[in-house]
């Protein structure tokens, strides 16, 4: 790491802080890199990812990932949204944890693993497409209508998320099978369906507490474990193994019970 980025004032002290927060899944500022702080206390909720005897090994490995990413801004986002904050919501925090989640696939994917077919294939298919739109009946006279369907036809040509996330984790070579899924079938609550029903405005209210905190764990975990595979760490070496997780978490194993909670009502 640098003394700074161009530009930014951002230090290898800064730097360091993520990766140290990261690993110790507390916030560590710039002013306390001290083993200690990175390592959390005792009283802590939930043990450090790393314990301390890795930690030297882990910051070197983290920072030397990050130094060769080119892409250092996309993976700093991902590290600052893992850091938590005292006296936060379950429900920012869920959010936050799944903001993390997309920079990391940003992080990992090319510009053009966006796209379906080429952007110049597309171009023509999309004149098609508005063109044909035109004649159709329903929209013809109706230039307000056939403007609103203009505006979603790029989408056509972008991966689905669903299909992006398992890209990154068949070629990281990522294992989630353990944990609450991320994608699937709306009526069975994965955890992308809970981050819409957050986004769009849906607090859960009618639904148990526990369920949506036990997802947010889940979904910690499942970034976390996507974040080792980006800054070269391996999993077995890490308090989110599924060994650690067994044997350190009881809502690991909880989680069918706890989605069950939240299909009282369809998705």
């Amino acid at each position: 790491m640098g003394e700074a980025d161009t530009g930014t004032g951002w230090t290898w002290a800064d730097d360091l802080a993520l990766i140290l927060s990261f690993a110790a899944r507390r916030r560590v500022g710039a002013e306390g890199l001290d083993e200690e702080a990175a390592a959390g206390s005792d009283d802590d909720a939930a043990p450090v990812l790393i314990e301390a005897d890795d930690l030297g090994e882990f910051v070197r490995s983290a920072a030397d990932a990050l130094a060769a990413s080119g892409r250092e801004e996309v993976l700093r986002r991902a590290l600052a949204f893992m850091r938590p904050v005292p006296g936060e919501t379950i429900e920012r925090s869920f959010l936050a944890l799944f903001s993390a989640l997309e920079s990391t696939l940003t992080f990992a994917r090319g510009d053009d693993e966006y796209e379906i077919i080429p952007r110049e294939e597309f171009a023509s298919l999309e004149r098609e497409l508005k063109s044909w739109l035109k004649r159709q009946p329903a929209l013809a006279e109706d230039a307000e209508r056939r403007a609103l369907m203009y505006e979603k036809t790029r989408e056509l040509n972008r991966l689905p998320f669903s299909r992006v996330f398992e890209r990154f984790c068949e070629r990281r070579g990522v294992e989630l099978s353990d944990l609450w899924p991320l994608v699937g079938r709306l009526d069975e609550w994965p955890l992308l369906e809970i981050r819409h029903r957050l986004v769009h405005g849906d607090p859960l209210a009618r639904r148990p507490d526990h369920a949506l905190e036990c997802a947010a764990q889940h979904l910690r975990w499942t970034t976390e474990r996507m974040l080792l595979a980006v800054l070269g760490w391996p999993v077995e070496r890490s308090n989110v193994s599924p060994e650690r997780l067994a044997s350190t978490r009881e809502e690991y194993q909880r989680w069918p019970a706890e989605r069950a909670c939240l299909e009282g009502e369809s998705a």
